[in-house]
């Protein structure tokens, strides 16, 4: 992926250690990452932070304080700005009732931790070639 042609994607978790994670493999792949560490700061570092055209993906935890990776995923889908983002959940929830309510609730791909390397950019790849 060629420098100006660089897209963001925007990773929420609140385990520190998997959000350095995350970020260091999707730059290592080429792509600006925004961090942060919960549903809530998705929102409001989106609108202070001025990148939201160069959004091409989200990667959200389940499980996370304030505002849940669902619930950031059915605001996300509901807004005519953000509806058309791919949203991967990145999660340790595993049972089949929470990847119904992921796909019910439009998420492009779900990816359970603890993940690799290769099936994060994978999934990364999957959801963005449905666009």
């Amino acid at each position: 992926m060629s420098e100006d042609m660089k897209k963001t994607i925007v990773s929420a978790d609140d385990d520190p250690v998997i959000r350095e994670l995350v970020k260091a493999i999707l730059e290592a792949d080429g792509y600006d990452v925004v961090s942060v560490e919960d549903g809530v700061a998705v929102f409001e570092d989106m609108e202070e932070g001025g990148y939201l055209d160069n959004i091409c993906c989200f990667v959200l935890d389940i499980e996370m304080p304030r505002m849940n990776g669902l619930d950031v995923l059915t605001k996300l889908k509901l807004s005519r700005q953000t509806q058309h983002i791919p949203v991967i959940l990145l999660t340790a929830q595993s049972q089949s009732s929470d990847l119904v309510r992921s796909y019910s609730c439009s998420a492009e791909h779900y990816i359970l931790k603890p993940f690799t390397r290769q099936q994060l950019l994978d999934g990364v790849e999957m959801a963005l070639n449905q666009l």
